[in-house]
């Protein structure tokens, strides 16, 4: 039944991020050439570890055109008897084309996942495992505006017990 509701969700979800994304996209976005700058914002996405969503915040730093530091910290909702908090730091290789990006990624995570479940006497019990991890993957992003990019990524992390595949959304003001 859970299931059900987040399919039904995601759907309703689409429905409207699809013609907002049509409607920046037919938009003309000025480009600006820079060698150093920031972005922040939010995300929100998709784990395969407990078949539910995440949804978070990150920061990056361009030291170069070719070179980016992203950071982040999301928050994995509760799902299958499952909840996490993830923090990456990734290294970005950016390639632009016109007003788009791609960029391949690799980084280190932190993973606190809880485990709940219900014992043999009735009593609700949780357990928590933190763990350090490796993160590989890519990343497309769409300068809208100057100020504003809309990005997807995709990654893997590797962490002992816990390996989770995630595909994300994210907005970010560029600074």
């Amino acid at each position: 039944m859970k299931d059900l509701k987040i399919g039904t969700a995601l759907r309703r979800i689409v429905r409207v991020v699809i013609p907002v994304l049509v409607f920046f996209v037919a938009q003309p976005a000025p480009v600006q050439a820079q060698s150093s700058h920031s972005t922040i914002g939010i995300y929100g996405g998709y784990v395969n570890n407990n078949k539910g969503a995440e949804a978070g915040v990150f920061f990056n730093y361009a030291f170069k055109e070719h070179l980016r530091i992203g950071s982040d910290v999301g928050i994995v909702f509760r799902n299958n008897d499952r909840s996490g908090m993830l923090v990456d730091i990734n290294a970005h290789v950016p390639f632009s084309i016109g007003r788009f990006e791609v960029y391949p990624l690799a980084g280190v995570n932190y993973s606190s996942w809880n485990l709940h479940f219900i014992d043999g006497e009735g009593v609700d019990g949780k357990e928590r495992y933190n763990r350090f991890g490796m993160n590989a993957g890519a990343g497309a992003a769409m300068m809208v505006s100057s100020t504003l990019r809309l990005g997807i990524e995709g990654c893997y992390t590797w962490v002992k017990h816990n390996d989770t595949g995630r595909v994300r959304l994210s907005i970010g003001y560029l600074f």
